[in-house]
């Protein structure tokens, strides 16, 4: 929908002698069960990713401060929020969309404000109507270390992947070791009321590394961040 809207705009005269930016990221714009599950965190990160690929200059998240879930709809329960308030009105308990945007500015990105290059990438696992099951976006970071964010959407497997560079030379791999770090359910759960959705376990992502050409797996619903250097 992102990529449909931006070369809409881009069609009816839209030009980057402006800045292109999103004002308000979040999930949705009502209270929803899913703001302060895993896809919270999935759909911000996939969110920011693609239209930083797609040209755009910044984006700013909605919800820093700590919140309540609220109820706005009959059908859900929860809120654009980073922390669970607790009862002295301070910040709780993270909820995974905080988790989520650590990994996009502290692991995917180098902190700081040197410049990055961003670098288009392609996935060959898709659902059954050829949609991107698995998203990837791809960093070249001042530290010379490239970082590539692959997105799990699959709610119910888990998909394993193989990461391959290309340029006009050829393909290639990262070389050695590579530090990954992944958030899904094993870190993450919210209890099953809902009414009052409260975080079971909230932990900080896996951090762990693999081999030069690895096989990666990735959980259900997951983030995972994937950094080292090529050969």
């Amino acid at each position: 929908m992102l990529t449909d809207a931006l070369h809409e705009l881009q069609s009816g005269g839209l030009t980057h002698d402006i800045p292109w930016i999103i004002s308000e990221y979040g999930y949705s714009a009502f209270g929803a069960r899913a703001e302060i599950d895993l896809e919270g965190a999935l759909v911000n990160a996939d969110s920011v990713a693609r239209f930083l690929t797609l040209g755009g200059d910044v984006a700013y998240l909605y919800g820093y401060e700590a919140s309540r879930p609220i109820k706005e709809t009959e059908c859900s329960v929860g809120n654009n929020m980073q922390f669970f308030m607790d009862a002295r009105g301070r910040a709780g308990m993270p909820t995974a969309a905080h988790w989520g945007a650590r990994m996009l500015a502290q692991e995917w990105a180098q902190p700081g404000d040197e410049t990055h290059e961003i670098f288009p990438t392609a996935s060959d696992l898709e659902n059954a109507q050829g949609e991107q099951i698995v998203t990837a976006y791809a960093l070249h970071r001042p530290d010379g270390l490239w970082s590539l964010m692959l997105i799990n959407k699959d709610p119910n497997q888990a998909h394993d992947v193989k990461i391959v560079f290309r340029n006009a030379s050829g393909t290639g791999t990262f070389a050695g070791a590579s530090d990954v770090f992944q958030f899904s359910s094993r870190q993450y759960q919210l209890n099953a009321d809902r009414e009052e959705p409260r975080p079971l376990k909230s932990d900080p992502p896996a951090r762990f590394t693999v081999g030069q050409s690895s096989t990666i797996s990735l959980p259900s619903y997951s983030l995972t961040v994937v950094r080292g250097k090529l050969q």
